[in-house]
């Protein structure tokens, strides 16, 4: 089986077109659809449905991509070994971050560890706090920016303490308030992700009785409903930096936080490239004074 067809599929799927694959791969788009059309004669099995919306995986496509994505992982790491053993440079980083993280500071973090390993490339996958840990159990991830949580086994690297803060519409009447309590809370409308996309939010939520006015995975989508004054939401400092300006962002009372960490499944295990990574996001993070 011919690794760039499952690489090309991966491709395919995290973009949903063809077209946006081909210019990103630099091929034709008949040449990608050759790709995709001969793994799906090898396996025997029709991986991908095409319609005018894009391009999704069939449901048998849905049950093979994590193991085609353990095999990218396994390949990757081998390439990196042997350059290793070579004395090269070279190979592929799988970072998981929350979205807020990928946003604010990755930018940054990235630039430095071009600097530092020009030859080394970056799979970059946003996602939320279950499905990062899946990552790294799963061996699909190297490395991940997520928040710490006591179940937690990794080496873990602490960057900063992200208060968690009430958003709401400046009309809202909790807007004049300095602090918003748990209580009061009780009696808003509450804009939420599904239970698993952030832990952090998920406790709070856990702590009082509330009432669920929309849920969605998109964190603008909840700022947006909060600008509408539909309900309110709670959100990471780091997420409202961004999109909130004319709204009302208040800390709770008592104060909660996250503490926002670099995780890897094994320090003494990780790749020299990995390690590198770690130390640039350190130092990213210090410069610019956005630890405590």
């Amino acid at each position: 089986m011919d690794i760039n067809k499952l690489q090309t599929l991966l491709k395919v799927v995290e973009h949903s077109n063809l077209t946006r694959t081909a210019d990103l791969l630099g091929y034709t788009q008949s040449g990608i659809t050759h790709m995709i059309t001969s793994l799906e004669n090898e396996l025997g099995i029709r991986l991908l449905n095409r319609s005018r919306s894009g391009v999704f995986p069939t449901p048998e496509g849905e049950l093979l991509l994590p193991y085609m994505q353990e095999i990218i992982y396994k390949y990757d790491r081998l390439i990196e070994e042997v350059n290793s053993i070579k004395g090269l440079t070279r190979g592929v980083i799988s970072i998981g971050s929350f979205t807020s993280v990928t946003m604010h500071w990755m930018p940054q973090i990235l630039k430095a560890f071009q600097t530092a390993c020009p030859e080394i490339s970056i799979r970059l996958t946003k996602g939320g706090s279950t499905e990062i840990e899946r990552g790294l159990n799963d061996g699909i991830l190297d490395v991940a920016f997520f928040s710490r949580q006591n179940h937690y086994t990794y080496d873990l690297i602490e960057l900063k303490k992200d208060p968690l803060l009430v958003v709401m519409s400046e009309n809202n009447k909790l807007a004049d308030h300095e602090f918003i309590t748990l209580d009061e809370l009780s009696k808003q409308p509450i804009l939420c992700s599904p239970v698993g996309v952030d832990i952090d939010v998920d406790k709070v939520l856990a702590e009082f009785p509330h009432k669920v006015a929309y849920t969605t995975n998109f964190d603008y989508s909840l700022v947006a409903m909060a600008r509408q004054n539909l309900g309110v939401c709670i959100l990471p400092g780091l997420t409202a930096q961004s999109n909130c300006e004319d709204l009302a962002l208040r800390p709770l009372s008592p104060p909660r936080y996250r503490t926002l960490c670099i995780g890897v499944p094994s320090m003494s295990k990780a790749s020299p490239a990995v390690k590198q990574l770690i130390k640039c996001a350190k130092q990213v993070i210090s410069m610019e004074g956005l630890s405590d």
